[in-house]
């Protein structure tokens, strides 16, 4: 957690692909995120063996940190 924030949060955002659409959006309170078979199903119709992401830290005070794409591989 950093320095000055009262609780860890970030935004995680599952794209149809690089740079695309959003297609699924959640704010975790841990660095952690399961995103089962049934959400890629919800969202790309069948379990996917691969993804793309991405992902910034949220202060309270200053909004969204700077994102973090990448191509997720099962």
């Amino acid at each position: 957690m950093p320095l000055g924030e009262e609780e860890e949060r970030y935004r995680l955002e599952i794209l149809d692909g690089p740079g695309g659409s959003v297609l699924r959006a959640v704010e975790p309170t841990e660095a952690v995120f399961l995103y089962t078979a049934a959400h890629q199903t919800d969202d790309f119709g069948s379990p996917q063996t691969d993804f793309h992401a991405r992902v910034a830290q949220r202060s309270a005070r200053y909004g969204l940190g700077i994102w973090r794409a990448g191509f997720i591989h099962d």
